[in-house]
């Protein structure tokens, strides 16, 4: 999937063909090398509007944006641009940030591989302000359904008693 920015770009419907060049870390360097350069392939399924580019927060929000498959996430060659690993967290209601980053960063200390510290993003500005602004369109969603609800009803209604005339 890609946004709608990507796809003006490089002018693209669902089922073309988007091309990229991943350039992967260098092994002994650990920076990224061109020269290892690998040409990429992927067939567009949907164009799409990221929760993320509803409002962006930040300049990296406001990007071309593409949503690769968990197909190709399992791939040779997706393991050659792997830059790091993220989990998603979302916490419950009556959850403490404060709670969670200490247990967190506690967890982090125990495995080497995380360097014994994490970074935190907090999404909840990011979110508030997503539901601000699709909320004039919920709303009319709403009324335009109770307003087809009742025209089917009453298309329903009229059939019924002209049925019940005709009996």
């Amino acid at each position: 999937m890609i946004d709608q920015q990507l796809a003006s770009l490089e002018h693209l419907q669902p089922g073309g063909t988007l091309r990229l060049l991943g350039i992967p870390n260098n092994p002994k360097t650990g920076n990224a090398d061109v020269g290892l350069a690998v040409p990429l392939a992927f067939r567009v399924t949907a164009i799409v509007v990221f929760d993320t580019q509803v409002i962006p927060t930040t300049e990296t929000n406001s990007e071309p944006l593409a949503l690769l498959s968990p197909a190709f996430a399992s791939t040779r060659a997706a393991r050659l641009f792997f830059y790091g690993s993220q989990a998603g967290v979302r916490l419950g209601p009556g959850a403490s940030m404060a709670g969670f980053i200490h247990a967190a960063s506690a967890l982090a200390k125990r495995y080497p591989d995380t360097g014994g510290s994490i970074a935190v993003v907090s999404l909840s500005d990011e979110i508030a302000a997503t539901e601000r602004a699709i909320r004039p369109q919920a709303v009319a969603l709403a009324v335009f359904a109770v307003l087809a609800g009742l025209i089917g009803l009453a298309v329903v209604g009229q059939l019924l008693a002209r049925q019940l005339v005709l009996d």
